[in-house]
């Protein structure tokens, strides 16, 4: 990609920035950042569901440390886990508890039972979040998202191409958060096993959805 500022490699998802970010950053210091976001811990989900992981150490090599910083390695992040550090993103930060059902309503249309929401944590700071929807939504505008770009819904995020053990395939990837022009808010995690590792079908998803919110 040539010379890059942090903005422009995120956006064109350039793996050689990060590379060399991983290198200056303590791995133990990174570690304990992502435990902030909930890497290695509970997620107070009402289902079942496992932790995304990372495992670093000052004393593992630097292609360990590399693998780590671009997702690959022994990384392990779950959709449920992306979607929840997406939508404190949305919400300037603060993450609500997951809900699977909001109320029960019975035959007639009364409400039994309302579920109400509840903070499960600050996540990032104002300041924070909005930093991050500068640079993901430069992901959308200009990078490697761009047919995700919308004249009337606000739309950012970031895409992922995580190769398996497959030859040629890999799990496509796209994380991120929907505005519309009504006030409405939504975080988005979608991932497409087991695909042909040149392609991304998680973008043809996400822009189908964005589709439907502008009905």
């Amino acid at each position: 990609h040539g010379s890059l500022d942090l903005t422009d490699a995120l956006a064109n998802s350039c793996n050689c920035t990060f590379v060399n970010l991983g290198t200056m950053i303590d791995a133990e210091v990174l570690t304990k950042y992502c435990k902030d976001k909930l890497f290695n811990s509970d997620l107070m989900l009402d289902i079942a569901y496992k932790n995304s992981q990372i495992t670093l150490n000052n004393n593992d090599s630097e292609f360990i440390k590399s693998q780590t910083v671009i997702g690959q390695g022994e990384t392990l992040v779950t959709p449920i886990h992306m979607a929840m550090v997406m939508s404190a993103i949305v919400n300037d930060g603060k993450l609500m508890k997951p809900r699977l059902v909001t109320e029960l309503i019975d035959y007639n249309g009364n409400i039994v039972k309302d579920y109400k929401t509840s903070e499960f944590k600050q996540l990032y700071t104002a300041e924070e979040t909005n930093i991050l929807k500068e640079y993901l939504r430069e992901v959308v505008t200009n990078g490697t998202a761009y047919r995700l770009n919308h004249d009337k819904i606000f739309v950012y995020g970031k895409t992922g191409t995580a190769q398996i053990s497959t030859a040629g395939k890999a799990d496509s990837w796209f994380v991120g958060g929907i505005e519309t022009d009504n006030g409405n808010k939504y975080a988005i995690a979608v991932v497409l096993e087991n695909i042909n590792e040149n392609t991304s079908p998680s973008i043809v998803v996400t822009k189908e959805i964005i589709k439907a919110l502008d009905k």
